[in-house]
């Protein structure tokens, strides 16, 4: 995948003819057309959104793909194996972009978070391969990272005070 998202910003030519199949296909005009997204290390965030979009455009993509042989297109089991890490990584997403909307984020949002982020990953049923090792890597590190986080007082006390936890957490 990173190969063709590269390629994509390489070549004028292949990035036209992505513009060119949405804009007949999707009627997208000049201004929404889509690209593809590259992933940029320093931001993981990134990573969520290049999935998104590359899955997004998966079929317009394989039909640029067909006009240019260097580029090799993904199989069916990798755009699957695409599409749960895709799934694993969306909590992910929504937490950091729930937390980014505040303008003060609170410490008592930090433990319902984190336990909310790994009850959606536990609950997701990826196939056995390269995604079921990608999910339960997952769960590892926030176990790593945030096990135990609830016996952190400060953090414990500022969540059982806020009236927007106390009910869903602390019954």
């Amino acid at each position: 995948m990173k190969e063709i998202v590269a390629f994509s910003h390489m070549s004028c030519n292949f990035a036209n003819e992505l513009a060119k199949i949405q804009k007949e296909q999707f009627h997208r005009t000049e201004g929404t057309v889509l690209r593809l997204l590259q992933d940029v290390r320093t931001r993981w965030g990134s990573t969520f959104q290049t999935i998104e979009r590359f899955l997004e455009l998966s079929d317009v993509v394989y039909q640029a793909a067909a006009k240019f042989p260097e580029v090799s297109t993904l199989t069916a089991a990798e755009l699957g194996t695409l599409r749960v890490i895709m799934t694993v990584l969306q909590p992910f997403h929504e937490a950091t972009t729930e937390m980014e909307a505040e303008h003060y984020t609170t410490s008592s949002k930090a433990i319902p978070t984190v336990y909310l982020v790994a009850k959606t990953i536990e609950k997701c049923n990826a196939p056995p391969g390269t995604s079921r090792r990608f999910n339960d890597f997952c769960i590892s590190e926030i176990n790593r990272r945030f096990g135990g986080m609830e016996f952190n007082a400060p953090l414990a006390i500022s969540t059982m005070l806020d009236p927007r936890f106390i009910k869903a957490y602390f019954l």
